[in-house]
């Protein structure tokens, strides 16, 4: 399963219909959401923090990567590790 790249923005927030609304975007500052990552052409509604978090992903897929990538050079208990690769797994489709 591909996702597309990040970095992702939280942008377009809005208070609509009495509302606050926003959007995940690959481009900053993309009031037009022709570059919308999550929704089809509507507003989201959904809570400001959680789509902080779902703007992060990309990165921090990237960042989990690269510490598995190198975990067998590094000091810290495998149950972490247990724990990035089942979270790497879910990011890309897996359980």
């Amino acid at each position: 399963m591909k996702h597309i790249p990040g970095p992702w923005y939280v942008v377009a927030e809005e208070h609509v219909d009495g509302v606050d609304t926003a959007a995940i975007s690959t481009q900053p500052n993309d009031r037009s959401l022709k570059n919308e990552v999550l929704g089809s052409s509507e507003w989201l509604r959904a809570e400001y923090a959680d789509l902080q978090l779902m703007a992060a992903a990309p990165e921090l897929l990237e960042a989990l990567k690269a510490l598995v990538s190198i975990e067998h050079r590094l000091d810290i208990p495998q149950k972490y590790f247990d724990l990035m690769h089942k979270a790497i797994a879910k990011a890309q489709g897996g359980k």
